[in-house]
């Protein structure tokens, strides 16, 4: 899927749209990997604040599948 969206031109989506698929934030892609690899659209929870739907970076490593691999601290 990643190879397909380098194909496509898949440009950053400045509007935070879930429901425009031509353009993608990051955390959205993120997410949409993991679905289409997992099958599982619970993996990681969709946010909201009113009427507005996004996947905050929370949602993608505040979870019990996610864990830290690496920490760059510089000092």
């Amino acid at each position: 899927m990643i190879q397909l969206n380098l194909k496509k031109n898949l440009l950053f989506d400045a509007k935070f749209d879930m429901d425009e698929h031509s353009h993608v934030y990051c955390s959205e892609w993120i997410r949409d990997l993991v679905v289409e690899s997992t099958g599982d659209s619970s993996y990681f929870p969709i946010s909201s604040a009113g009427d507005f739907k996004y996947i905050a970076p929370d949602n993608l490593y505040l979870n019990e599948h996610a864990q830290l691999i690496y920490n760059y601290n510089k000092e």
